[in-house]
Order: C-alpha cells, then sequence, then structure tokens
C-alpha cells in the first residue's frame, strides 16, 4: 500500500496552523472586549461560616486566612460568555438532548445548554455565524453553564474560579451580618421569584434574573454587586458538608475529591435564608440550572 503523497501532510498542516490561528485571532479580538471590572480583597483574616451555628453545626464560625486576591465585580454576563462560545467555537461539538435543545461540550465536557427556542431561558443562540444573545438580555448573568463551562471561561481569561474561602470574604468582609451589606433587606437583591415558598413576584421588573448592575445599593464591602441573590455561582471547591470541621486555617482549597462542587450566593429563585452569605449549597459539575452562573477570580 502507498502511502499518503506529501503534499497531503503539508495541507493538513495548513489546514490545522489555520484553524488554531483563527481561534487564536478570535479570542485575542474577545479578550480586548471583556470589560471585567476587577475588585481587590486585600490578605488577611476573617470569619467565616454561620455566626449563629450551634455547636454540633458543620458551618461553624472560623477564622481564616487569605492571601491577597482579586475578584469579578460582576457575574459574568451572556456578552461576555458569548464572546467565549465564538473564540472556541471551533473546538466545541454538540449533542440533542432528549428533553430538547443543545449540550455544548468542550474539550470533552459538557459546559453549556443551549435551551430551546421559545422558553424563558433561551437567552444565547447558535447560528451559522456563531452564537449571540437575544436582544435585551446581554448584561444578564449567564445560566445554564456547568461549573466546566465555568472553569474553562475562567481560564480562557486567564483567571480562575473562586474558592469558596475566597467567595465569602469577598461577600461578607468582616461585617459579621448575613448579607453583604449587613441585615437582610429585600430591596437591595433579586430573590424569591417564583420559588414556592414565596410565590410570583416581578416587584423589581424582573420576574428572574436582573442586569448585573441592577443592585448598586447592594455592593460588598469590597465592592462586589450580587454577591447575595440574582444567580447562584459556582466556586473551585469540591463539596463536603464537614469540610470547616477540619479546614486549615489559611487559604483553604476544598477537599481533594467529591462528587459535587460548591454554590455560593443564593438566586433569583431562593428565599431569604438561602441568600446569606455563609449559606453553602452543591451542585454536581457536570449539571447547570437556570439559576446557576459564576464570576472569576485571579491572584496578584
Amino acid at each position: 500500500m502507498k502511502g499518503l503523497p506529501i503534499s497531503w501532510f503539508v495541507l493538513t498542516l495548513f489546514i490545522s496552523f489555520s484553524v488554531t490561528a483563527a481561534q487564536t485571532k478570535a479570542t485575542e479580538d474577545a479578550l480586548q472586549t471583556m470589560n471585567i471590572e476587577w475588585c481587590r480583597v486585600p490578605g488577611g483574616e476573617f470569619y467565616m461560616g454561620d455566626y449563629w451555628a450551634e455547636d454540633e453545626d458543620p458551618n461553624p464560625y472560623h477564622k481564616v486566612n487569605l492571601d491577597e486576591y482579586y475578584i469579578s465585580k460582576h457575574e459574568v454576563t451572556n456578552a461576555q460568555f458569548v464572546s467565549f462560545l465564538n473564540a472556541i467555537k471551533s473546538s466545541i461539538t454538540t449533542q440533542e438532548c432528549n428533553w430538547g435543545g443543545l449540550e455544548l461540550y468542550y474539550l470533552g465536557n459538557p459546559i453549556f445548554w443551549l435551551a430551546q427556542d421559545g422558553e424563558w431561558y433561551d437567552r444565547i443562540t447558535m447560528t451559522d455565524e456563531g452564537y449571540r444573545v437575544k436582544p435585551g438580555f446581554e448584561d444578564h448573568p449567564v445560566i445554564e453553564v456547568t461549573w466546566f463551562g465555568a472553569d474553562a471561561f475562567c481560564r480562557w481569561l486567564g483567571a480562575r474560579l473562586p474558592t469558596e474561602a475566597e467567595w465569602e470574604k469577598a461577600a461578607r468582609a468582616d461585617e459579621g451580618g448575613p448579607c453583604p451589606w449587613g441585615g437582610f433587606d429585600e430591596s437591595l437583591l433579586n430573590h424569591g421569584q417564583v420559588s414556592i415558598c414565596c410565590g410570583e413576584d416581578d416587584g423589581d421588573g424582573y420576574l428572574y434574573t436582573a442586569p448585573v448592575s441592577k443592585y448598586p445599593d447592594g455592593k460588598s464591602p469590597y465592592g462586589c454587586l450580587d454577591m447575595a441573590g440574582n444567580v447562584w455561582e459556582w466556586c473551585s471547591d469540591w463539596y463536603d458538608d464537614n469540610f470547616y470541621l477540619t479546614s486549615p486555617d489559611s487559604n483553604p482549597t476544598g477537599p481533594e475529591d467529591g462528587f459535587s462542587k460548591v454554590l455560593r450566593g443564593g438566586s433569583w429563585n431562593s428565599d431569604e435564608e438561602n441568600v446569606y452569605v455563609y449559606k453553602r449549597w452543591d451542585y454536581a459539575p457536570f449539571n447547570r440550572m437556570d439559576d446557576l452562573g459564576f464570576r472569576p477570580a485571579k491572584s496578584p
């Protein structure tokens, strides 16, 4: 059997190089328009956990020391996530879901679910030219993104997901209250919109997600917005109910392994208790929800 001609290999290499170069250029262009605003969180100690926890509670109030870091002022928006999708689109594969819509895969992992047209959470669509945001939802937080999708976006950005401890410090500083600004005030966040506990409520004009700049007075002491409500946020850590009981005092990064990842912050669909800054939740990294997003962090 004769070997393939040299010209075939040259053509293959040329195509491969062209695809890589095009994707690199798309990434460079996208990063220039990303406009991530960063909040600096200085190094030092803070108290983490539930101040009102009882003796046997796995979420005790405890002191943690963290190095300096930066965290995004806002949750990642649909517009920002679409820039990422378009930058890597040549590496994305799709699979139809039995329940409708398309699952997007990148580097072998599910990263995002494209909802069926007509559903309220159908915010991002795929066209022949690429991905786009439906008008009016550009500055809403991205939803239906898996932990793998959040992690891939952060790596592409040159950043990372925050650890659970970093997330909580950015949300509460050392103020001690259950919310980023102190005591609960429903006018400062987007929550309880359609949950069974609360019934429908669109008094703020948004039945589901709200734009990421909607509640400036609900900022944390470090300037971060929507650390309570709007969407739950992925953290980098694996989840363990009892991790705080053995957590290191400095720069904890969570258990070495696990089955689910940490979620923080509550959402538009949460009751009051679930938007408290110390509230912990978890979800499998390959799953996604219509009230789950993320924000990146980075080291100096």
